[in-house]
């Protein structure tokens, strides 16, 4: 693998990274390969650091000259942005609190691959690791779902738009019993445009694979047509 040495490993593991971050980021609905991929770029990256092949982030004069933050960043981040994009969920906190637990945990196994990482180096990958970490269990939840699309009407309770100005976000709230709430639920700019406070849209809402339930905003001309009286 000459043309690895060529380019150097630290810029082919960056390039890896950051690559799986645009599939992430560009990609409505990427394949499953994407998002293994993606969840398994940050251990792949610990192993080579443990090995001596690149580091993750510490400075170049505590060891291996190469250092690749992009294998394990791009894929974290990405993985945070498309279940952001894509879900919503009303149980986020009982996955942010396992996700960040799973992100402690694997900061400290990366220190422990990568020794010589300062102290806030260590802190800001479990900050990061834990994004991604949600970002993969709210995306394997709904993925591994066997159940089939459920079709919910729900009633817009609020609409705004993000601080860029550029973010649209939807409040909903479910007509069951007992309803659920969605509060800022990301949706695609042609949503938002013709949602109204106290109109309607449909929800492909689900209990999860995992146990957390989440839901899409579908177009209403798939649900199907209720019962005539």
């Amino acid at each position: 693998m000459g043309w690895a040495r060529k380019i150097g490993w630290a810029g082919v593991a960056n390039g890896a990274g950051l690559a799986l971050f645009a599939l992430l980021y560009l990609w409505a609905q990427p394949p499953g390969a994407v998002l293994l991929a993606a969840g398994l770029a940050p251990p792949v990256a610990a192993i080579l650091a443990a090995r001596g092949v690149l580091t993750l982030g510490r400075p170049t004069d505590a060891g291996p000259s190469e250092i690749a933050p992009l294998l394990w960043l791009g894929p974290c981040f990405g993985l945070a942005y498309r279940a952001q994009a894509d879900l919503a969920s009303p149980a986020w906190g009982s996955m942010l609190l396992v996700a960040l637990a799973l992100g402690a945990g694997a900061a400290l196994l990366a220190w422990r691959a990568d020794r010589g990482m300062p102290p806030g180096t260590v802190a800001s990958a479990a900050v990061v690791l834990s994004a991604g970490i949600w970002g993969g269990l709210a995306l394997a939840n709904q993925r591994l779902d066997p159940d089939p699309p459920t079709f919910t009407a729900a009633e817009i309770i609020d609409r705004r738009l993000g601080p860029s100005r550029q973010t649209p976000w939807l409040t909903l709230r479910t007509r069951q019993t007992p309803p659920r709430l969605f509060a800022d639920m990301w949706v695609s700019q042609d949503v938002y445009d013709a949602a109204a406070v106290g109109g309607q849209v449909c929800l492909d809402a689900q209990d999860g694979a995992l146990g957390w339930p989440y839901a899409r905003v579908t177009p209403c001309a798939l649900a199907p047509a209720p019962p005539a009286p």
